[in-house]
């Protein structure tokens, strides 16, 4: 059991790692409002 548990977290953690990379670079479809980004966010995007 602990076997599959490690597989499942390891692929829970690339997969939130790849949204927080995709959302810090892109924008928001809204155009009245643009939310402000957290520090550890910015970290992840490719462009500073």
């Amino acid at each position: 059991m602990k076997k599959y548990l490690t597989s499942i977290l390891k692929y829970v953690g690339s997969i939130s790692a790849f949204a927080v990379s995709l959302s810090a670079n892109t924008t928001s479809t809204w155009i009245s409002h643009q939310p402000k980004v957290p520090e550890g966010v910015r970290k992840f995007k490719k462009i500073n």
